[in-house]
C-alpha cells in the first residue's frame, strides 16, 4: 500500500459559469503549513452575480502571490479589489498581458465610476427615492489609488522561464504561450513538499485558442507531454464543434458593399478591433472589396490598443502583422463624428463589442432606422446587453438604446467565428497531448457545457478523473 501524506492542494473556483474567473489554491504542506495563490482575479459580468463582485471568500493578505492568464476584464478586473483590502503580494503577467493590463483597469474604473454617477441620479428620481431603490453600482468597487497600488506589485515574466516568488520558494511557475489574444499565457504550477518527496503539476489552459491572425499557431509543449499533470480547462464552446460554426463575415461584408450599403462593426476594444481592421485590409488586398472604400474608427480604447500592438517592444507579432491598419482609413472622434455621417457606404469599426458601451451605443443609435446598412456583430453578446436585445428584436421593431426609442431597420448579424475560445472538438485534440492527465479539472462556462465537455473528455478516456468546479465546491489533489 502506497503510504499517505498530509500534502496536497485544494483547487476552488470562485466563478460558477463564465465571468468572474478566478482559482484560489490552498496549498497544505506535510509540515502542518497552509498557504494560498491565486490565478486570475476577475468581474462578474452575468447580472444574476454582480453582487459578487463585493465578496471576497479569503483574506487578501494571505495570498502569497497571483498569477494572470490574460488581460479581459473577466479575469483581471477585481485585481485592484486586492490591493484595497490589504494585499501585499506580488502578481505576475506575461509581458504582452502587464504592458496591456493599465488600459483595461483604468477603463474598467472610468466605467464604474460613470455608472455609480448614472445610479446615483437614478436613486434621486421621485419614483425611486422613497421605494427601497438601490443600484448594483452604487458602491465604489475600488479608487485610483487601488489601481496605481496594482502597478506596483506588478511582475513581467517571459514565455517559457520558471519562477518563484520568494513568499512561496516551494512553488515554480512558467508561463507558456496561448492564441486566446496577445499576451495570453497558459500557466505551469510546480507545487514541491521536500519533505515527503512529491510533487503536484498544475495546467491552468486559461481562455484557450488554437491559433490568431497577429501570432499564428504555437507548438504543443513538448515538455509537458508525459508529465503527471492536473489540468483546470474551460469549456465556453465545450457543446460545439467548428465544423458548425458558421463562416460568414467576410462574404457578408462582400455584399453589403457591393450594394452600397453602410456597414458597422460593433469590436471590442482589445484584439477584436485590430483583428476586424486587418481583416478589412486583406479583403481590400485581396480585391474583395474596392481598395478605396472607407474605413473609419471610433473609439478612443481601441486606440489604446492598436497604438500598443504597434509599438516595438510588443511581443510575438509574426514578422509583418504590426501593419494591419487598411488603406482610407480615418479615426474617428467618438463624442463629435455622428452629427456629421452621412448614411452612404463604407464600413465604421467602432468599440463597445456588445452593443452597450463605448461609442457603438451611439452609432446604433443612428444607423438602426436606415435599410441600407448592415451591423455585423463580431462577438458573443450577453444577456442585457443591446446586441442581445437585438438578437430578440423583429424586424422593424422598436429598441430602446442610449434611453431612446429606435426602430430596427438595419439588417443586424451576429457571428461567432472570431471567438477566442477553442471549440469542443479543438479543445479536446489540444488535451488528448497530454498523456498522464490525472485529474482534468472544469471550469469557466455555461453549466450545461461544461457537463457536455466533462461527457466529450470521458467518451474520449484522456483523463484518469474528470470533475467540474464552481462557487459551490472544490477538488482536493494528491489527497
Amino acid at each position: 500500500m502506497g503510504q499517505r501524506s498530509n500534502f496536497y492542494v485544494d483547487v476552488r473556483a470562485l466563478h460558477s459559469e463564465v465571468t468572474g474567473s478566478c482559482f484560489v489554491c490552498k496549498i497544505s504542506f506535510s509540515n502542518g503549513e497552509k498557504r494560498f495563490f491565486l490565478v486570475d482575479i476577475g468581474m462578474f459580468q452575468e447580472k444574476e452575480y454582480l453582487d459578487w463582485n463585493e465578496k471576497l471568500t479569503f483574506n487578501p493578505e494571505d495570498i502569497a502571490f497571483t498569477l494572470l492568464t490574460h488581460n479581459h476584464v473577466d479575469h483581471v478586473g477585481r485585481l485592484p479589489l486586492l490591493y484595497r483590502r490589504g494585499c501585499k503580494s506580488k502578481v505576475y503577467a506575461s509581458v504582452g498581458t502587464a504592458m496591456a493590463l493599465p488600459i483595461n483597469l483604468e477603463d474598467t474604473l472610468k466605467i464604474f465610476l460613470e455608472k455609480k454617477k448614472n445610479s446615483k441620479k437614478l436613486s434621486m428620481r421621485p419614483e425611486n427615492r422613497n421605494n427601497g431603490f438601490k443600484s448594483q453600482y452604487y458602491s465604489e468597487l475600488y479608487k485610483k489609488e487601488d489601481v496605481e497600488q496594482v502597478y506596483d506589485y506588478l511582475t513581467p515574466v517571459e514565455y517559457g522561464e520558471w519562477n518563484t516568488d520568494e513568499k512561496l520558494p516551494n512553488v515554480s511557475f512558467k508561463f507558456l504561450p496561448n492564441a486566446h489574444l496577445p499576451g495570453a499565457a497558459m500557466i505551469w504550477v510546480k507545487i514541491e513538499d521536500k519533505d515527503v518527496e512529491q510533487t503536484v503539476n498544475l495546467l491552468f489552459l486559461g481562455d484557450w485558442n488554437v491559433s490568431n491572425v497577429f501570432q499564428g499557431k504555437f507548438d504543443f509543449p513538448e515538455e509537458l507531454r508525459e508529465v503527471p499533470l492536473h489540468v483546470i480547462s474551460e469549456a465556453t464552446y465545450g457543446d460545439t464543434k467548428k465544423e458548425e460554426i458558421s463562416q460568414s463575415f467576410q462574404q457578408n461584408i462582400v455584399e453589403a458593399i457591393e450594394n452600397s450599403k453602410l456597414v458597422l462593426l460593433p469590436v471590442i476594444s482589445q484584439y477584436r478591433a485590430q483583428e476586424m481592421l486587418w481583416y478589412v485590409k486583406k479583403m481590400k488586398e485581396q480585391g474583395r472589396i474596392m481598395y478605396d472604400t472607407p474605413v473609419y474608427f471610433a473609439g478612443p480604447l481601441g486606440m489604446k490598443y492598436t497604438k500598443l500592438y504597434q509599438e516595438d517592444e510588443f511581443p510575438g507579432f509574426i514578422a509583418g502583422r504590426k501593419d494591419f491598419l487598411p488603406s482610407s482609413l480615418e479615426i474617428l472622434n467618438a463624442k463629435g463624428a455622428l452629427k456629421n455621417i452621412p448614411i452612404d457606404s463604407g464600413i465604421y469599426v467602432v468599440t463597445g463589442g456588445m452593443g452597450s458601451n463605448g461609442p457603438s451605443q451611439s452609432y446604433l443609435g443612428k444607423f438602426l432606422p436606415y435599410g441600407n446598412v448592415l451591423v455585423q456583430f463580431t462577438s458573443y453578446c450577453a444577456e442585457d446587453t443591446v446586441g442581445r436585445k437585438l438578437q430578440e428584436t423583429g424586424q422593424g421593431e422598436e429598441i430602446v438604446i442610449g434611453g431612446k426609442l429606435v426602430q430596427k431597420n438595419a439588417d443586424v448579424r451576429f457571428t461567432s467565428e472570431f471567438s477566442g475560445h477553442a471549440k469542443a472538438d479543438e479543445l479536446l485534440k489540444f488535451i488528448s497531448g497530454f498523456l498522464k492527465i490525472k485529474v482534468l479539472i472544469v471550469a469557466h462556462g455555461d453549466t450545461d457545457k461544461k457537463k457536455a465537455f466533462k461527457r466529450l473528455v470521458e467518451d474520449a478516456n484522456v483523463a484518469k478523473e474528470v470533475t467540474i468546479v464552481d462557487r459551490n465546491n472544490y477538488v482536493r489533489l494528491n489527497p
